[in-house]
């Protein structure tokens, strides 16, 4: 009589009859399966993984992130203002972060500047956009006399070359312009020189009073 009800039991049940059915743990073909599954998923991360490291540390992607342009250095820049003073020489230095400080050699003249400082970013490309600005002082009155401000478009011709067009303009101490016009550059990056010789002791120039010329500097 027993065996008939389970056997009645059994047909009703869609489920084969199993204690581990109705304990909520998988039967082991579902648990084999489902290992397999997750070993599968690990080994194919894994090996993504190592694909990409080896294609980001392989010697051709290394020689190609080397080659590419980049802004970061100091350079040797000429500009040329429209219808203002003769080309003069200007320092870049493009820092990582997106600053930049420029000086150049006519900034003693009225109004005297200081050195720049600025930001820079990437447009794209290879084109670039900068803004630095500066501070004026007129030396006669021993007084500020406002600012200059010089927005710049630049374009990288090479590795160690690139052009630029400026829009440069003056206030004076309450932000007004005095003075505005556009400008030129072209510019080569400063590299690093070998020392090639020094004269020794005997060969050093000396002064009357016997000091070396760089102990009282450059000049006679």
């Amino acid at each position: 009589m027993q065996l008939n009800q389970r056997r009645t039991m059994q047909e009703n049940n869609p489920l084969p009859y199993n204690s581990r059915a109705f304990s909520g743990q998988p039967k082991r073909g579902v648990k084999a399966g489902l290992a397999r599954r997750i070993l599968t998923a690990l080994i194919m991360t894994g090996t993504l993984t190592g694909v990409v490291a080896l294609i980001v540390s392989s010697p051709e992607a290394v020689r190609a992130g080397a080659a590419a342009p980049q802004m970061e250095g100091t350079w040797r820049v000429t500009t040329s203002v429209a219808d203002g003073p003769p080309p003069f020489s200007n320092l870049y230095s493009f820092n990582s972060g997106g600053t930049l400080h420029e000086t150049d050699e006519i900034q003693l003249l009225s109004p005297s500047a200081g050195p720049g400082a600025g930001v820079w970013t990437k447009l794209g490309g290879n084109q670039y956009a900068f803004t630095w600005e500066s501070y004026l002082f007129d030396f006669g009155s021993d007084s500020p006399t406002g600012r200059l401000q010089v927005r710049g478009l630049l374009t990288l011709t090479g590795k160690d070359t690139y052009t630029a067009v400026d829009q440069y303009a003056f206030y004076d101490t309450n932000g007004n312009v005095t003075l505005s016009g556009c400008a030129t550059e072209e510019a080569t990056r400063m590299t690093v020189e070998p020392v090639t010789s020094c004269p020794g002791p005997a060969e050093t120039a000396r002064h009357a009073d016997g000091r070396s010329r760089p102990a009282i500097g450059w000049k006679n």
